[in-house]
């Protein structure tokens, strides 16, 4: 014990001539414990003792796995209150690495400002359009019956509804911002579950309206800021990744197709179903997006992530202009669409494949006559190459209901999750029971043009 004995006496002649005895506990991220709640050292950075290598953890003495810490050089340079605030945020970053989100990471920075941030990062989910391994969940409905008066639905305010009072704080804030193309906001509602609150704030404002959140890149990382700035006054808030490859200009292209195509589909819907314009139109588009554009397995590649394809893939550029992208750009797209021609629909996320075998997934939920139907269009495209785009929809989640003939023994399980491991699913409208259109014999009305 000398050896360790004689270690811990130089820490603390380091601390003392750094003036950093009233900072938080010191450690070294390593597992054994000198002094209960004074030091904990790793034998490796112990070697030559240099406090720079020497990180500085909070109250409970303990260096948490997945937690990032500052150095006591770095630590001791902040002002005095901000040493003293650092302690708060290790603390917090304690109980959001041992609390029921799985953050991907978790970090104390020196933030632009020169004072310790706590930042907490989870990516979004992954949504690959294919099934991979994992047991089906529960397909019983736990949302409103079908009876449920949608007259004068509003797809903002039914989700928002969901939210508790400082989830709702943050689900404003994220649609605000992002109406304004902005990939951060600040807001001054802080309590311990706030990095919980506000994920499943701005999940949820991302199922409301897809729309407005184009620019993301939903390979980047996405994480919550939190610091003290005085007393009782925090910086709080979340900044989620803005992708280099949108712009202005792309999005007034898609809004130009977007009209072209709403325009087309309405004048379809006019000559073959005029006393069911909306069915029309929605057929139009399943059709149209079917015969433009192709799955692409590249988004699948992860040394892809960064490539301009992978973005385009999960927006809705990619089926709008790209020819080509994978279920959430197929949804988006059918989405958007919808919203031009007035149809109410609802962006769903999920999981979805056999009943043995699930994934990541997004598709559509479209209201007519006042029942929801299915709507996947990135089923109903068979094209896995460019050279195969002119084959269109093959109709097999067309407008489908929940009874098993119209979902061929796989699962559709919506959840609104669009980050991977949050605990709260959003509830959905229950789906009609059968398709649009059923009849006893099950007969089906034949797509009647070209798109």
């Amino acid at each position: 014990m000398s050896g360790i004995r004689k270690f811990l006496s130089l820490l603390l002649s380091v601390a003392l001539a750094l003036n950093v005895m009233d900072m938080p506990v010191i450690a070294a991220g390593a597992d054994e414990a000198l002094e209960e709640g004074v030091v904990t050292v790793d034998r490796m950075d112990s070697i030559d003792g240099d406090p720079a290598k020497v990180m500085v953890v909070g109250s409970d003495g303990m260096s948490h796995e997945n937690v990032a810490y500052l150095s006591v050089k770095t630590v001791s340079r902040f002002p005095e209150n901000q040493q003293r605030n650092y302690e708060t945020l290790c603390d917090e970053a304690a109980k959001a690495s041992e609390g029921e989100i799985d953050f991907s990471s978790i970090e104390i920075v020196k933030n632009k400002d020169g004072i310790p941030e706590l930042r907490c990062y989870l990516p979004f989910r992954s949504f690959s359009g294919l099934a991979v391994s994992g047991p089906a969940a529960s397909q019983e409905p736990k949302t409103p019956a079908s009876s449920y008066d949608y007259s004068n639905f509003d797809r903002v305010d039914y989700f928002k509804d969901q939210l508790s009072d400082t989830q709702k704080v943050f689900f404003d804030a994220s649609l605000e911002a992002a109406k304004r193309e902005q990939n951060s906001f600040r807001t001054n509602t802080y309590s311990i579950s706030s990095s919980y609150d506000i994920f499943v704030g701005v999940s949820t404002a991302v199922d409301a309206c897809p729309q407005y959140y184009e620019w993301m890149d939903m390979c980047g990382v996405t994480y919550t800021f939190f610091s003290i700035i005085g007393d009782n006054e925090y910086d709080y808030g979340i900044v989620c990744s803005k992708s280099r490859y949108y712009s202005r200009a792309l999005e007034k292209k898609a809004k130009k197709k977007i009209k072209s195509i709403v325009e087309n589909a309405r004048k379809y819907a006019e000559k073959y179903y005029p006393d069911e314009m909306e069915y029309g139109m929605v057929e139009y588009f399943d059709q149209w997006l079917c015969k433009h554009s192709y799955y692409d397995f590249r988004a699948m590649d992860p040394s892809r992530e960064t490539k301009a394809c992978v973005y385009y893939c999960h927006s809705s550029y990619g089926t709008l202009l790209k020819g080509y992208g994978v279920c959430e750009s197929y949804a988006r797209s059918m989405s958007r669409l919808m919203d031009e021609a007035g149809i109410m629909n609802l962006y769903v996320v999920g999981d979805a494949g056999d009943e043995e075998d699930v994934g990541g997934h997004v598709w559509n939920y479209v209201l007519l006559d006042n029942k929801w139907y299915l709507q996947d269009t990135t089923w109903d495209c068979p094209n896995d190459s460019a050279k195969d785009k002119k084959k269109g929809s093959n109709r097999s989640y067309f407008l489908v209901g929940s009874d098993k003939d119209s979902i061929e023994g796989t699962v559709h399980l919506a959840d609104g999750k669009q980050y991977m491991v949050m605990p709260t699913s959003l509830t959905f409208p229950t789906l009609s029971e059968h398709g649009y259109g059923y009849t006893e014999d099950k007969t089906e009305t034949a797509y009647k043009g070209a798109a």
